[in-house]
This record gives structure tokens, sequence and C-alpha cells, in this order.
């Protein structure tokens, strides 16, 4: 009842005359929060608060948190709402999957670092060791490694774009 009020812009002692009260304590009771309760809004002051204030019984009764008596109007409201939180946790999810991809691409990256390492190592050994290729599962190592190292570089990649369409 006194946001009703407030919102337009009447004080007590001017809107009390409006519900046939003779002073302004028992409009102040009635928008009291302990008194303001369901068993004391009358028909005979809910209708004139509709009628001078401009809101709907739903908002006076606490069934709505919209004002408007156009039901269109606050039906549309409540909508953008549902929606609005229908959104958030949409936003919310999307980032969550972002933050996963990201540390998957963090790990990736660390894959692929590790694998450039390898294939230092294992052309630096075969540098010290040319009869690296003869040696027993010497060539098996070495296209091993030469495919990891590639499928570190393809996973990099992928990630990076999957990144990029997330952002």
């Amino acid at each position: 009842m006194a946001e009703a009020r407030e919102l337009c812009g009447l004080s007590q002692l001017e809107a009390f005359p409006l519900f046939g009260f003779t002073n302004s304590s028992r409009l102040s009771k009635l928008e009291s929060a302990g008194y303001g309760c369901l068993a004391h809004i009358q028909p005979k002051v809910l209708v004139p608060a509709v009628l001078h204030y401009g809101v709907s019984a739903d908002f006076l009764l606490g069934f709505s948190n919209y004002p408007q008596r156009d039901i269109k109007q606050s039906r549309e409201n409540q909508v953008k709402d549902l929606l609005s939180d229908l959104i958030a946790d949409e936003i919310a999810d999307i980032r969550r999957l972002v933050d996963a991809v990201n540390k998957l691409a963090e790990l990736t990256q660390r894959f692929a670092d590790k694998t450039k390492e390898i294939q230092q190592s294992l052309d630096r050994f075969r540098e010290l060791n040319p009869s690296f290729e003869d040696m027993p599962g010497g060539a098996k190592l070495d296209r091993l490694i030469c495919e990891l190292r590639q499928d570190a570089k393809r996973s990099t990649v992928e990630l990076a774009e999957l990144r990029q369409s997330l952002q």
C-alpha cells in the first residue's frame, strides 16, 4: 500500500481522505508491515486504492511485483523477468564452458610444449648417435614421436579455433 501511494506521489496526509478515513492513522496502520497483511485489506479499502493509486489489486495484495493495472503489460514484465533469469543461467553455463575450454587449451599447450622438447631431445640424440636409425626400435621411436608432435600441434590449433568461436 505504501509503495503504491508513493508511486502516485502522495503523502499519507494527502491520501487518507481518498479512503474515507477521518485521520491518517488508519492508513498508516494499513501500510505498516505488521498490520498490512491480506486479512486487513478489505474490499472497501482495496477498490479505492486501485482506483486512486492506479495500480493493480495483485500489486497491492503482494501477488505481483508490477504495479500496472494493464494485465498485458504486467504479463510482459513477468515474461521479461523470466527470460532475464533464463539468460543469466545460460550465460553462467557458457562462462563455465569457456573456462573449461581455456583450461583444456592450457593443458594442450603444455602437451605440445613437452612433445616439442621430446622431439628436440630425440634430434640431439640422433646427432650424437649417427647409427640411431639402424638401432632396433630407433626408426619406430622416431616415427611415434613425430606423430605425437603432429597430434599436439593439431590439437593446439583446434582448441585455439574453439576458444575463438566462444569469445
